[in-house]
């Protein structure tokens, strides 16, 4: 019964407009407990969302945290209440993808820039093998 009205509640459009604009907010940098309780949202729904949502969320997520973490010139603190939970989450939603997502991720052009200034925040992802074939 919980998984029919799961499936139901957040499968349309509108539920996948909620489920992005609930990551949205929680993803600015915060003292509040807000991220935790929408990154544990996030997971429990996170088989609802379509790939271009998951999409979305990783690729905001990473852009989110190379910002906070500066760039090589410029390091910036990491030790945000938040920080680490939302790198947890990216590792996380980064094995709960499918290939082509992270294929998408890879060439996304918004990452690459940063990830020419500043350190990949997770480790998956970016490898010194990919980057030798690909930056």
């Amino acid at each position: 019964m919980w998984d029919q009205i799961k499936n139901e509640a957040l499968n349309d459009v509108n539920g996948q407009v909620l489920i992005m604009c609930a990551h949205e907010y929680a993803l600015k940098p915060t003292s509040t407990y807000v991220p935790t309780a929408i990154i544990s949202w996030l997971k429990t729904w996170w088989g609802v969302c379509d790939e271009n949502s998951k999409q979305v969320i990783i690729r905001n997520t990473l852009e989110s945290l190379m910002k906070r973490s500066g760039d090589f010139l410029q390091p910036k603190s990491t030790d945000s209440v938040d920080y680490q939970d939302w790198v947890q989450f990216s590792e996380w939603a980064w094995d709960n993808i499918s290939d082509e997502v992270r294929s998408r991720l890879f060439n996304c052009s918004i990452l690459k820039g940063y990830y020419k200034r500043t350190r990949w925040p997770i480790s998956r992802g970016y490898t010194a093998e990919w980057e030798l074939k690909n930056v």
